[in-house]
């Protein structure tokens, strides 16, 4: 079936090399036709990137090790800002105890009915005592609930 070369004749040798190049610009056209698509530009993106962020990462390990050294220096002084703030609330508090005891309680002239400076006392406002809530409230809950 297959013949030796040493044994082809030259026109048979001369259409093995057309074959050969016929091949050869099939597959070229066939790589350049993977190499337009989608997939393969794909590819071809995701590589830059990966390189773009390997890049990055090593960068970013470089600067670490002067990163920790700026945080230890801003840790220590929020530290030391956060342990003033504590003292000066600690002083505004007692103050503000100070000054509670110095004000007297609330003279027995004012009522606290005939005041206008006077506050009504916290009430809570609860609707979940039944004593209290009219009749149609509780119809209304009532029906909410079904």
């Amino acid at each position: 079936m297959t013949q030796s070369t040493s044994r082809l004749t030259p026109v048979q040798l001369h259409q093995r090399l057309i074959h050969a190049e016929s091949e050869i610009v099939r597959l070229n056209k066939e790589l350049e036709r993977y190499k337009n698509d989608y997939h393969y530009n794909m590819i071809d993106e995701l590589l830059a990137e990966n390189k773009e962020l390997l890049d990055e990462c090593s960068r970013l390990k470089e600067q670490a090790p002067m990163n920790e050294n700026q945080s230890q220096k801003t840790s220590s002084q929020t530290e030391s800002m956060e342990s003033t703030a504590t003292v000066e609330k600690k002083q505004d508090e007692q103050k503000d105890e100070q000054k509670d005891e110095q004000q007297p309680s609330q003279s027995h002239d004012e009522s606290v009915f005939f005041s206008s400076k006077a506050s009504l006392p916290n009430q809570p406002d609860s609707l979940e005592d039944n004593s209290q809530t009219s009749w149609f409230t509780r119809s209304i809950k009532a029906r909410s609930k079904k």
